[in-house]
């Protein structure tokens, strides 16, 4: 016997359990799958600063781990300029190439030269790097840090701003998530009520920590009336700029208040979430005799800023009792009489804004006054008002005088009165208008959705109806009533797979670590529903859920299983579930078929982009995918240790994260951001005093964290403390500005 590889092997078997994570054996690595595997270099961008001033960075040494590594020089490596940005490279996904007979046939030899018969894809995979910083008198930052953006066309990420700790500070270097170091603070009118030809000054401040903002910052102004013009920076007090314009008002046609909004159109810094722009309102004055309404309009602006509704609200009165107030002064009666609950106020207002409105608006009116109709309850009346109008006008006329509001209206109503074949048309007709559609057009699809599958269930009451009317109240977030539906509480008629069960009861109940033989049958379930046998042939499953929970059910089942079981075939076959998962969970591809010049034919090749993952747990599959593949050559791999901990944290498998998580805190005592992944698996397996005490720990070494106040705002609040967890948010958008939670927060199911 070999003494010398016993020993090794058992000393790695050793490491193995010490790290929390099952051995892998030793094996023939199986050959890189380019689907699931990042292959190819782009560009990597982002942002170094100075914790304590804001301030960027210049001359850190930034670089991408590679290969195990941080490397001093080479692409992987570079160093930041005076705004503290920084370009290296690294691995962040695939491009490939083919070449398209069908475009060579379209296109003669010219077109062939310059491209025209390639078509091209570029995948990007990534959206977390490891990356180290270096900076004299500076704490080195060395871990993970997540993309901001990612562009698969120009084939490059921007990541997260870092912010360096002083030496010797109590806190630490870390990646802030959403933080910006410039932010537009206030914009102003000067005065607000102008007659035509008068003198206005606008004037902006923004939070800009740059000793000579005038060479790297351009901040414009514009409204629909003044278009669009570039303001002049007038000083710098600290880390505020101030920028002004002097202009003259234009003539109008009528009296209108016009928003003017003041942006950055240059900035070298990372900008703080919602703190781009600031608006403003002048009061264009057309004729002297107006100058009373324009300047009661002014009030009115002057208290909703103020967020005094009551006041805003007899403000707006007036200026609707005025013999020349507009459609859109009552609109904005009712939208403030609304949001106080004075309806009627608030009907009234809109009736007033249709006999108003000029009729290339009256549609949008009318939509809106049907839609108020539809959440007072008044669908009969709605379709028998406006369903005749919207269904008689056809051809061109019909999207000029009919509005989406009004569609989604009439639409409602139908699906209120049960009338579902209407419904759908109307539904048809609003996924043939350009562009995006608004949130309630989407609310109209799934109310339609449901009530057809509620409908469906009712007319044949079998298990494929039920198994269709659980998934669309999946879908809407009922994760109850889906499983309910499901039949959940007798598994002998469920019509639900484990693989989605266990899904949707992860959404209900946090994960346990349960009886490793529940697991087994959880496993064969989940097994069975991802390869389907027809006939001779074994098919996989092309939907992501079902690769994804028989990806964490194996995991878990690894983690759990006592020693000496077969603990590596199942994390090696999680491995390749989850590569399933992230090939069933990309993003869809914008395609650009490039450029045709008519006797050459193509002139550029076909672009097919795919950026990230259409599901927000696919992304973290992908991370988990590749922490694995890292940990069964490196099982003490700290960076794929973290990576792995807080990819299964985010997918809420809070038990299989428990061992990764205690190994971290040996290896990495003082890192804040292991102290807040051990905070969210506390809080949601129910200790809330180690989650406040974990959420304490990781706030004191790094009080900017992005996500450590609002968890512990959540908890706060659980418990009644309203004035705390005020506290808590209030200290966070300090730092951060608006509030974004689904970019900042995890979510948490205690």
């Amino acid at each position: 016997m070999n003494t010398v590889r016993w020993v090794a092997s058992l000393a790695a078997l050793s490491v193995c359990l010490l790290a929390g994570i099952p051995p892998v054996a030793a094996q023939t690595p199986r050959r890189a799958d380019p689907q699931v595997t990042r292959t190819s270099w782009g560009r990597v961008t982002g942002r170094v600063y100075d914790a304590d001033t804001g301030q960027p960075v210049q001359g850190a040494l930034v670089s991408v781990r590679h290969g195990g590594s941080f490397a001093d020089s080479g692409r992987t490596a570079g160093k930041t300029d005076e705004f503290g940005q920084y370009s290296v490279q690294a691995p962040l996904g695939r491009v490939s190439e083919n070449f398209d007979l069908g475009r060579a046939l379209s296109s003669g030899l010219a077109g062939i030269l310059l491209g025209g018969a390639t078509n091209r894809t570029k995948r990007i995979d990534v959206t977390r790097l490891d990356l180290r910083v270096v900076a004299s008198g500076l704490q080195t930052y060395s871990g993970p840090a997540a993309c901001r953006t990612a562009s698969a066309d120009r084939f490059s990420v921007v990541m997260e701003p870092i912010l360096l700790a002083r030496e010797g500070s109590p806190h630490v270097s870390a990646v802030a998530d959403g933080w910006g170091a410039a932010r537009m603070m206030s914009a102003a009118v000067t005065p607000e009520v102008a007659p035509p030809g008068s003198e206005i000054t606008i004037q902006a401040s923004a939070r800009l920590p740059l000793a000579n903002p005038q060479r790297a910052v351009s901040v414009v102004c514009q409204s629909r009336a003044l278009g669009k013009k570039r303001m002049t920076w007038v000083s710098t007090d600290g880390d505020v700029a101030k920028f002004e314009i002097t202009l003259r008002a234009p003539k109008v046609r009528e009296s209108v208040g016009d928003v003017v909004t003041v942006m950055f159109d240059q900035c070298p810094l990372d900008i703080a979430v919602g703190g781009a722009t600031q608006q403003a309102v002048v009061q264009l004055v057309a004729d002297p005799a107006e100058r009373d309404l324009a300047e009661r309009r002014a009030e009115a602006e002057r208290n909703e800023r103020r967020r005094d509704l009551m006041a805003a609200l007899q403000s707006w009165r007036a200026v609707c009792e005025h013999p020349k107030a507009t459609s859109d002064d009552c609109r904005r009666l009712s939208n403030v009489a609304g949001r106080l609950n004075e309806h009627t106020l608030a009907m009234s207002a809109l009736e007033r804004a249709i006999t108003k409105a000029p009729e290339r608006a009256r549609p949008d009116v009318i939509g809106d006054y049907a839609l108020a109709l539809v959440r007072a309850g008044e669908a009969q009346r709605v379709i028998s008002a406006y369903a005749p109008l919207v269904e008689s006008r056809t051809g061109p006329a019909r999207r000029q005088r009919t509005s989406i509001p009004l569609l989604v209206a009439v639409g409602q109503s139908y699906v209120a009165t049960g009338a579902l074949a209407e419904a759908r048309r109307v539904l048809d007709e609003l996924h043939e208008w350009p562009g995006p559609l608004p949130a309630e057009a989407i609310r109209f699809r799934a109310s339609l959705r449901l009530a057809e599958a509620n409908q469906r269930v009712r007319a044949e009451s079998t298990p494929a109806a039920r198994l269709h009317l659980a998934r669309v109240l999946m879908d809407l977030g009922r994760w109850e009533e889906g499983l309910a539906t499901a039949g959940r509480q007798d598994r002998t008629e469920a019509v639900l797979g484990s693989e989605e069960t266990a899904f949707a009861l992860r959404q209900v109940i946090p994960p346990s670590s349960g009886d490793v033989r529940d697991l087994d049958t959880a496993v064969r379930e989940a097994e069975s529903a991802a390869i389907v046998q027809d006939g001779n042939k074994m098919l996989k499953s092309k939907d992501f859920r079902t690769w994804h929970a028989y990806a964490m059910l194996l995991y878990r089942r690894a983690t759990r299983a006592p020693d000496g079981g077969d603990r590596d075939a199942d994390v090696r076959r999680s491995v390749e579930a989850l590569e399933e998962a992230v090939r069933c969970g990309r993003a869809g591809a914008f395609v650009n078929e490039g450029v045709y010049a008519g006797p050459i034919g193509y002139a550029s090749a076909r672009l097919v982009a795919v950026t990230g993952f259409a599901y927000p747990e696919a992304a973290w599959d992908f991370v988990l995918m590749e922490s694995l593949r890292t940990l069964s050559a490196a099982p003490t791999d700290e960076y794929a240790l973290m990576n792995a901990a807080s990819a299964l944290v985010e997918l809420m498998e809070y038990d299989s994260a428990h061992p990764l998580l205690e190994r971290l805190a040996v290896i990495r005592p003082d890192d804040p951001e292991i102290a807040y992944l051990r905070a969210v698996a506390a809080y949601a397996s129910g200790d809330r005093d180690a989650a406040m005490m974990h959420v304490d720990a990781s706030l004191r070494r790094n009080p900017r964290h992005p996500r450590a106040r609002l968890l512990l705002a959540q908890m706060q609040a659980d418990v009644g403390n309203i004035a705390d967890a005020a506290a808590a948010v209030a200290a966070h958008q300090a730092i951060y500005g608006a509030l974004d939670t689904g970019a900042l927060t995890t979510e948490v199911t205690p």
